[in-house]
């Protein structure tokens, strides 16, 4: 990309967007004649903010960082703090006789008949994990008073143990918040400049584990999330980029960085919330009310499921279980978050997983991985094991030279050599065991997508695969084919897909409240109108808080959920709240909230009780505004017209589609050249970023939004 300059009038309107990934980090760039630019850098683990700055100084002038009215970020900085247990040492008041309540945790356990898992370990010493007496019931009123000398003792404890921050989280202080806050401010004031966080302002529901565990990672996080920030903030205004960084939550939506310093647990997912973001908005162009979005990068891949234009929520993720597996039978390997957050299933099958043989003879692929460092041995950094990428190159798929825009030098012979010593384990052919590892691979992607769709009640044949991530391409027409899905669509910009939903993501404010209260028969307008003063006070607060941090024009967008169970469940649902507006009578609000509620329960775990009476523990509140209109159509211009300098001529490259197809003489193109007539395969599509596999028995065309779609013949 050349040095841009901010020349025009309406130059105030440059928008950006920046993903950090383990290997890359990624740029868009709006420009304001609406061109999308594209920088794809190493990134720096050292300091991350370094390839950001670097990226943006060498490809902007002065005038256009000047402009710069927008600047939106992705990141996996929450994420590897935790799973590398790299943060300073924190600590946990609660109430006596629930410190042990993170080793305790719940009774489900992820692994059934491994009998040697162990939890991860609390991220709060035992030491460290102080009481104090005292009590609140479960309505709220105090049953003991607190112990002020248990505090003072706490005080002491702290005092000399070099802390970072503290987690405070007390018996049903969701109900009654004022022990929390006595005990906040006393050692605010004894201990001034410690982090401090309470439960009752990050999660106010009940159940104590998930409460004490939330709590205890947001404190986890707050010494890292704030300095990093600090420090992006900081290097951006030296090279003139001055607006405050927006980030990415884990639900989709973005908040100020302010924010983000004072609740950072909500950013744990915030890189993959970005991809699931932009593939919503493109089927919405699309005209696609129903796809199933997967991302495949260097370490693992990752599905989700958008109905009717809707990602799909949960309430509660794990980190540091390192990988997800989306079945509600495998929770329990990672810290609790309860934080809405995009439904994700994460398995460990990435470009760099690698390739090995289990003790019954039996090849695998991941879930380790070389990631960014050695990288697969086709990197040429010491890497010796084969992985997918080096799969990859054996069978031709990826550019024999190099790849990510020419970033990434490939060294093929290294390729087959690490290849080569596997099939030689297997006693099959260098290609053959090559297509075996890609095989394998897209099994184990085929898990994930199940995972979002079967196992949630919905068939994935309804359903158009939205791919993208670097690697996505590559497998998507595989793995369509496994799962008899009639369509793929890979979006422009697909390796940066992640950096484009940046721009498309609405900025936000959630606040949750527990609200027990049954939904009777025999009142249910009064119940529904209950709940509803309790959305209306959490909205304005959340607005009020939106305001403070974005003073915009616009009028901000509510959305309302409730946590719905039958009465006598621990486990909920989480159902969107009738529209007053739509549904004028409250009677006929609480009869449509019930069968909500009956046919989720139904999709999710296979049936339901119509005449049994519910119930609502908790209230989801967001408020949002919507991010400006962006068109795929438009900003597909610069991927879709003849550079230049001038077309490319078509090259064709052997690859091997595996033993029943055998090798092909295979065209390789860029997108502009496939045009909106269907074309059969054997095809490659090579991009920049990313290579899209058209197998033979499939063709392809442009459709108006940019987008290769990808059908059998």
């Amino acid at each position: 990309m050349a040095n841009r300059d901010a020349s025009t009038p309406d130059s105030m309107t440059w928008r950006i967007g920046v993903d950090i990934g383990g290997t890359f980090t990624d740029f868009v760039i709006l420009t304001p004649d609406d061109t999308l630019e594209r920088i794809k850098l190493l990134s720096t683990p050292d300091d991350y903010s370094r390839a950001i700055t670097s990226g943006l100084r060498d490809n902007l002038s002065d005038a256009a960082r000047a402009g710069v009215s927008a600047f939106v970020h992705g990141t996996t900085v929450a994420t590897n703090a935790i799973l590398e247990e790299t943060s300073q040492k924190i600590a946990l008041v609660t109430t006596r006789g629930f410190r042990d309540v993170l080793e305790l945790r719940r009774a489900r356990r992820p692994h059934l008949y491994e009998l040697n898992w162990e939890p991860p370990a609390p991220l709060v010493d035992r030491e460290l994990r102080l009481e104090v007496g005292g009590r609140m019931d479960a309505q709220g009123a105090e049953v003991e008073p607190l112990v002020d000398a248990d505090i003072d003792a706490c005080i002491a404890t702290l005092r000399g143990a070099g802390v970072a921050a503290v987690a405070i989280c007390l018996i049903n202080s969701y109900a009654n918040p004022a022990h929390e806050r006595h005990v906040a401010k006393r050692i605010a004031a004894a201990l001034p400049g410690l982090r401090l966080t309470c439960s009752s302002d990050l999660a106010p529901e009940p159940k104590e584990f998930e409460r004490t565990s939330t709590t205890v990672v947001n404190a986890f996080l707050l010494p890292i999330v704030h300095d990093y920030l600090t420090q992006l903030e900081t290097s951006l205004a030296a090279i003139g980029v001055t607006p405050q960084p927006q980030v990415m939550q884990s639900d989709g939506t973005t908040a100020s960085a302010t924010m983000v310093r004072e609740r950072p647990f909500l950013i744990i997912e915030s890189g993959p919330a970005a991809g699931v973001v932009a593939a919503a908005r493109l089927a919405e162009q699309m005209g696609r009310p129903a796809i199933i979005a997967f991302d495949m990068g260097g370490t693992t891949a990752k599905a989700c499921l958008v109905n009717d234009h809707r990602v799909a929520l949960n309430d509660e993720l794990e980190v540091g279980a390192a990988i997800n597996r989306g079945s509600g039978f495998m929770r329990g390997a990672g810290h609790v978050v309860r934080a809405a957050c995009v439904d994700l299933t994460e398995v460990g099958s990435g470009g760099g997983s690698i390739a090995w043989i289990d003790g019954g003879g039996a090849l695998r692929v991941g879930p380790k991985s070389t990631g960014a460092n050695p990288g697969p041995a086709c990197y040429g950094l010491g890497g010796t094991e084969a992985t997918v990428t080096d799969a990859h190159v054996v069978l031709g798929y990826l550019n024999p030279d190099a790849i990510a825009g020419g970033k990434k030098r490939i060294h093929r012979e290294l390729a087959h050599k690490a290849v080569s010593a596997l099939a030689a384990k297997l006693k099959v052919s260098e290609r053959d065991a090559a297509y075996g590892i890609f095989t394998v691979a897209t099994a184990t992607m085929r898990r994930a997508v199940r995972a979002v769709s079967v196992e949630r009640g919905y068939d994935p044949r309804q359903f158009t695969l939205v791919s993208f991530g670097g690697a996505g391409g590559l497998h998507a027409a595989a793995l369509a084919t496994e799962l008899e899905m009639p369509e793929v669509a890979v979006p422009i910009a697909p390796g940066l897909f992640s950096s484009l939903g940046l721009l498309f993501s609405d900025v936000a404010v959630t606040r949750i409240a527990s609200s027990r209260v049954a939904i009777h028969a025999t009142s249910p307008e009064q119940s529904i109108e209950a709940l509803e003063r309790d959305i209306a006070a959490l909205a304005a607060e959340a607005t009020a808080e939106l305001r403070r941090h974005h003073p915009s024009q616009a009028a901000p967008v509510m959305e309302a959920f409730a946590s719905v169970q039958y009465i006598g469940q621990s486990a909920t649902l989480s159902i969107a709240m009738p529209d007053r507006a739509r549904i004028s009578n409250s009677s006929a609000r609480a009869a449509e909230l019930a069968n909500a509620f009956h046919r989720a329960h139904q999709l999710a775990r296979g049936h339901a009780a119509d005449n049994e009476p519910i119930e609502v523990t908790g209230l989801r509140v967001r408020v949002a505004l919507r991010a400006p209109p962006l068109k795929f159509s438009e900003l597909a211009r610069s991927f879709v017209t003849a550079p230049a300098a001038g077309a490319i001529p078509e090259r064709s490259r052997d690859m091997y589609f595996g033993p029943t197809l055998g090798s092909r003489m295979t065209p390789v193109i860029a997108r502009y050249q496939l045009g909106v007539t269907p074309r059969p395969g054997p095809l490659l599509i090579e991009e920049s970023e990313s290579t899209i596999v058209v197998p033979p028995g499939f063709d392809a065309r442009l459709d108006e939004t940019g987008s290769v779609l990808i059908r059998p013949q």
